[in-house]
């Protein structure tokens, strides 16, 4: 009789245990599915240098990879540039033999040392297309270099949303490519 008793209450515990779990996933995926359709992320920099020294180094798809990267990813993954390297149409692929990343920057707007916009590509390991643009605006000691990405909030970004904050991680990569390019054109 005792066991049957015990038996029962533990039945009930888990049976309201998983109700719990289930209400929380729903919520989850309720939240998910109420998120933004697309986003947006900006950062800015102040370099040292006129707009014309930032913009040759920034729109020189062949040293697009001297600042773009991490480290690791610069000995890992094999670039093709095309020619030109830069300019209306330019492009880079890449492909990261340690990570499996695969993908395509292709440049679809270009004002000489004033703006720049690509298409990036993303085909491993999870297909995606964004857009991110460059603008640069002069100020009496240098440049201010603004760089937004922006595009579709797919369903598995939304659920990420609901435990972390894109903005501060995609916004992070953003600011550390920044802080590269700052230092490469103010050598």
């Amino acid at each position: 009789m005792h066991s049957s008793f015990m038996l029962k209450k533990i039945t009930i515990g888990c049976a309201a245990l998983l109700a719990l779990l289930l209400i929380a996933a729903g919520f989850v995926l309720a939240k998910a599915e109420s998120g933004a359709r697309a986003f947006r992320i900006e950062r800015h920099v102040h370099i040292r240098a006129t707009p014309e020294e930032v913009f040759v180094v920034l729109s020189d798809l062949n040293r697009h990879r001297e600042w773009a990267t991490d480290e690791a990813q610069r000995v890992s993954t094999i670039y093709t540039v095309s020619s030109p390297a830069s300019g209306l149409g330019a492009s880079v692929e890449w492909q990261d033999s340690r990570e499996g990343d695969a993908g395509r920057l292709s440049i679809v707007e270009y004002r000489a040392n004033e703006f720049m916009a690509a298409r990036v590509e993303v085909i491993r390991p999870r297909p995606a297309v964004t857009r991110t643009e460059w603008l640069l605006a002069p100020t009496p000691t240098g440049t201010r270099l603004s760089w937004t990405v922006s595009g579709p909030t797919r369903f598995a970004l939304r659920l990420l949303k609901v435990f972390v904050n894109p903005d501060n991680v995609i916004g992070d990569g953003l600011e550390r490519r920044l802080t590269a390019l700052k230092s490469l054109v103010e050598r």
